[in-house]
C-alpha cells in the first residue's frame, strides 16, 4: 500500500513533467506516422507517373505505326515489322488461296531451302510490272537455282523465271488485323480513314480526360486524409491538456489510501 501511495502521491511539478513527456511521445509517434505516409505516397505517385508515361508512349507509338501502315499501303510498298514483311495483294492471281486486298506475311528465308509448292514474294522482271512485288507459287526449280512460278488462278506458268536474288521471302500466312487496318488507307475508303482518325482523336481525348479525373480524385482523397490527420492531432492535443489539468488538480490522497495506511 505504501508503494501505491508513493506512486499516486507525487508533486504537481512531477505530474506536469510526466504529462509533458507523454505529450512529447505522442507527438513523436504522430510525426513518424505522417513521415511514413508521405514516403509511401511519394513511392505510389512515382509508380503512377511511370505507368502514365509508359501508356502515353505506347499510345503514341500505336498511332505512328497506324500511320506508317496507311502510308505504305497507299504507296504499294511492303510494311517491314521486325524483319517480317507485310504485303497487300492487289490482284486475284492467287485465288482462292489468297484473295484480293488480303494482307499476308512474308519472312526472309534461304532460297536453297525453298521447295516446289511454296509460295514466295519476289520482284518481277516483267516489263509491264517491273520492280513490283508478285506473290506466286513455285511450280518448278531449275538446275541453275531459278524458280518457275505460277499463280493458283492462272492456267500457265509465268513467262519469266525468278532468280534467287529477286526473292523477298516465303509466304507464312495472313493477318486479319492489317486487312482491317489497311482498308482505311485505300483511296476508295476516304470516309473510313476520316472515321478512324476521329476515333484516334476521341481515344486520346478520353485517355487524358480519365487521367485528369483520376488526378482530381487523388487530390480530393489526399485533402480528406490530411483533414482526418489534423482532427486526430487536435483530439490528441485536447486529451493531453485534459490529462494535465486532471493531474494538476489531484493534490491529495484518496480516503481509502489514508484509512488503510499502516501507522
Amino acid at each position: 500500500m505504501k508503494r501505491l501511495y508513493r506512486e499516486y502521491h507525487v508533486s504537481i511539478i512531477e505530474k506536469i513533467r510526466r504529462a509533458r513527456k507523454e505529450r512529447k511521445r505522442l507527438k513523436q509517434e504522430v510525426a513518424e506516422a505522417v513521415g511514413k505516409k508521405k514516403t509511401d505516397d511519394g513511392e505510389v505517385k512515382k509508380g503512377r507517373k511511370v505507368i502514365d508515361v509508359t501508356l502515353t508512349v505506347l499510345l503514341m507509338l500505336s498511332v505512328v505505326f497506324c500511320g506508317y501502315v496507311m502510308i505504305c499501303t497507299a504507296n504499294g510498298k511492303p510494311v517491314n515489322l521486325f524483319g517480317t514483311r507485310i504485303l497487300q495483294v492487289v490482284t486475284g492471281s492467287m485465288e482462292p488461296s489468297i484473295h484480293v486486298n488480303d494482307y499476308i506475311t512474308v519472312k526472309s528465308i534461304d532460297t536453297a531451302e525453298l521447295q516446289p509448292g511454296d509460295i514466295i514474294a519476289f520482284y518481277s522482271e516483267d516489263e509491264e510490272i517491273k520492280g513490283k512485288l508478285v506473290t506466286h507459287r513455285i511450280a518448278q526449280i531449275n538446275a541453275d537455282g531459278s524458280f518457275v512460278t505460277r499463280g493458283d488462278a492462272n492456267p500457265v506458268d509465268d513467262s519469266l523465271t525468278v532468280k534467287p536474288d529477286q526473292v523477298l521471302g516465303k509466304y507464312t500466312g495472313k493477318t486479319r488485323f492489317f486487312i482491317w487496318l489497311g482498308s482505311f488507307g485505300s483511296n476508295m475508303s476516304f470516309k473510313k480513314a476520316m472515321l478512324i482518325l476521329l476515333m484516334i482523336v476521341i481515344s486520346l481525348m478520353s485517355v487524358f480526360e480519365i487521367r485528369s479525373i483520376a488526378k482530381v480524385g487523388r487530390e480530393l482523397s489526399k485533402e480528406k486524409k490530411a483533414e482526418a490527420e489534423k482532427a486526430k492531432r487536435e483530439l490528441i492535443r485536447e486529451e493531453i491538456e485534459k490529462e494535465k489539468l486532471r493531474l494538476a488538480e489531484q493534490g491529495g490522497v484518496p480516503e481509502e489510501v489514508k484509512k488503510n495506511e499502516p501507522r
